[in-house]
């Protein structure tokens, strides 16, 4: 049985959906191979002239498609961030011009549409394994080598038994913190 997550989806970078919906398809595979089915609300950026708030269930997560990194603080294969139980709850971000780099270096074994997928999938990850900590293998690994995005573009590229079985046990935990 699937767990349906919902995840506020925040577009800033303004991607389109041509590359949008297939990036989308591939972290939502990706998140069922961990027994979730993602529930995507796609909400309007933040900013002076929208200030209005998502609106999305008790317990959904945030993850924004940001242009470029906030800061130069992050290694240059770093392809997001996530802040687990950061002030109101789980936030994440991929940022789009380090995809496009990764893609760019990689043409050929996976398009730039898997590999924000991918990205979405590994962010997301982190905040439902409630942990920074990166594997070496699978979906979490740190860096993706070419092997990872040539099985991501086969649709292989999955979570391990280990981390399904964490996140299983997260969302238990968050569902019985609900109730």
């Amino acid at each position: 049985m699937l767990a349906r997550l919902s995840v506020k989806l925040f577009n800033d970078a303004a991607v389109g959906n041509e590359m949008l919906r297939p990036a989308i398809n591939d972290a939502s595979w990706i998140l069922k191979t961990a027994c979730i089915k993602v529930v995507w609300i796609h909400c309007a950026p933040v900013n002076r002239s929208n200030v209005a708030i998502c609106q999305a269930p008790a317990g959904a997560l945030e993850l924004h498609i940001l242009s470029v990194p906030a800061t130069n603080d992050f290694h240059e294969d770093t392809l997001g961030i996530a802040m687990p139980h950061v002030g109101a709850g789980d936030r994440a971000a991929t940022f789009l011009s380090r995809v496009r780099e990764t893609a760019d270096r990689n043409a050929g074994i996976a398009d730039l549409s898997v590999v924000l997928g991918v990205a979405m999938a590994h962010e997301l990850g982190h905040l439902l394994l409630h942990s920074a900590s990166h594997s070496s293998e699978g979906v979490m690994r740190a860096d993706l080598r070419p092997d990872d995005l040539k099985r991501a573009s086969q649709r292989r590229l999955r979570f391990t038994q280990e981390q399904c079985e964490a996140i299983g046990r997260n969302l238990a935990s968050t569902v019985l913190s609900h109730q």
